[in-house]
């Protein structure tokens, strides 16, 4: 197919009242969570006095959403739409209470409890926006769909944090907190009643019966997969702006972040533009070893212009990595699991965040940028391995045991 037919698939993707409502509705969506955590952060530091007291605080909010996210993926595929609505409020009433504390200056340990239940209400719009676009779209235009996805989670990685910023040094951190808090509220009911969303036909899975991934080998491998991918983009995300404040530019450390990001964003839209031959496995492992030996020349660069130039170009598999996940995806479960499924990918991918930012830490106090961003590199190693020895895995079919 010629590439001039693959733009005109992508534009008929979004001329759909149906699909243009749900990317720009999701988009307020992510722009909203990708703001919070920045908006959070700086609130606990203002609150605590304490950068090591708010990263603790912090760290509970995302271990908690990460330990939580299945029960709400499962939530989701029981209960239908009408679960992010109440997921959200719960969300936004927690982390009015979570405000109410830090303004107080409440103990610590009343601080990471607050978190920690604010955690649990962590927006499942990105599972629910997966499951749409799967009913929406047929197998042609559906690898298109998925790209534009996370083509979106990119512009909410991005224009989040530049969000709250902004809104910091305009009102301050507890207001940019509840704004951003606000709008993901208030954008994520606006996307529970929109019909695409609403379709989702409720599962008669039963909510205590066993996890997904027990039962499926093809997702059990994709996990394994997700976790050492985000642990190399966390430990780059750590070894940026160390690099830089080791050659007195501090200020560009942002910078070079948000440059992952945009090359992410590059990538997704290049990879959506094209159709694709290649087995599925085997393209995912191909983007996993791009990803690995750009990050492993990252680990070479001397200059600053060097590091700018591979920062850039290690943003490129990103996109491309999560629309091939999601589409290994769409075969590992039946359609009574797909939120739940969704959701213990993010817990993967919310494991291996932490773990990244922690050894991360650790390293950068240690050792050089070089060697920090070889650890990157060879995690991301380790999941394209991975891949390729579970190959046949990611292409067996649903497991009978799995059914409802």
């Amino acid at each position: 197919m010629s590439t001039k037919t693959d733009r005109q698939r992508v534009g008929r993707l979004l001329l759909s009242s149906e699909t243009r409502n749900l990317t720009v509705v999701g988009t307020l969506v992510f722009v909203g969570v990708g703001a919070e955590p920045l908006a959070m952060l700086l609130f606990l530091v203002h609150a605590t006095g304490s950068f090591g007291s708010a990263g603790i605080v912090i760290g509970c909010y995302g271990l908690s959403s990460a330990a939580t996210a299945p029960v709400r993926g499962r939530l989701a595929d029981r209960y239908g739409a009408a679960v992010l609505a109440v997921i959200a409020t719960a969300h936004l009433v927690l982390t009015l209470a979570l405000v109410a504390a830090g303004e107080a200056h409440a103990p610590l340990v009343v601080l990471v409890l607050t978190s920690a239940a604010v955690g649990t209400g962590y927006s499942a719009v990105y599972a629910a926006m997966r499951s749409a676009w799967s009913r929406l779209t047929g197998e042609q235009d559906r690898e298109s769909a998925y790209a534009v996805q996370a083509v979106l989670q990119e512009i909410g990685y991005i224009g989040g944090p530049a969000g709250a910023g902004a809104a910091i040094a305009q009102v301050g951190t507890t207001f940019a907190l509840l704004a951003t808090s606000c709008l993901t509220w208030s954008a994520t009911l606006v996307f529970s009643q929109l019909s695409a969303v609403r379709s989702q036909p409720r599962a008669a899975v039963q909510m205590w019966s066993r996890p997904a991934v027990m039962a499926s080998g093809p997702l059990a491998v994709l996990i394994a997969t997700t976790a050492p991918t985000a642990f190399a983009f966390a430990v780059v995300e750590v070894d940026l702006p160390a690099y830089a404040t080791r050659h007195a530019v501090p200020g560009i450390a942002g910078l070079l972040i948000a440059l992952v990001a945009i090359g992410s964003l590059v990538g997704g839209l290049a990879y959506g533009h094209r159709t694709w031959r290649s087995a599925l496995d085997r393209r995912y492992a191909a983007i996993l070893l791009l990803l690995a030996l750009l990050m492993t020349a990252l680990s070479l660069a001397r200059s600053m212009p060097a590091v700018v130039l591979l920062t850039l170009l290690v943003g490129l598999p990103a996109a491309p990595m999560i629309t091939c996940r999601y589409l290994l995806l769409d075969g590992t479960v039946p359609n009574d699991f797909a939120n739940e499924a969704f959701m213990w990918i993010t817990t993967a991918d919310a494991i291996g965040d932490s773990a990244g930012k922690a050894i991360g830490g650790f390293l950068v106090e240690r050792s050089s940028f070089g060697l920090v961003s070889l650890v990157a590199g060879l995690a991301a190693t380790l999941a394209m391995l991975i891949t390729v020895l579970g190959g046949q895995t990611l292409r067996r079919s649903v497991p009978a045991e799995l059914t409802v």
